[in-house]
């Protein structure tokens, strides 16, 4: 296992909107429709990435703001 797989998934939740609300209402269909793109993950990876909080990803969707 060398986490390739799921270091992709994450990139893709960060920069994907797309892809993030389709996880946030589906979380097995959105990793499901990336494994049916070629994006390779064992079971155990799998079920990490489907427990992930929808809330916390869809933070990535909120703008930065810097104080400065």
């Amino acid at each position: 296992m060398s986490g390739r797989g799921v270091e992709e998934v994450i990139g893709l939740l960060v920069t994907d909107r797309v892809l993030r609300r389709h996880y946030r209402e589906d979380p097995q269909g959105a990793l499901q429709e990336l494994i049916d793109r070629g994006v390779e993950l064992n079971e155990r990876e799998l079920a990490s990435l489907a427990s992930i909080d929808a809330q916390e990803i869809t933070e990535f969707d909120r703008p930065i703001h810097h104080n400065g």
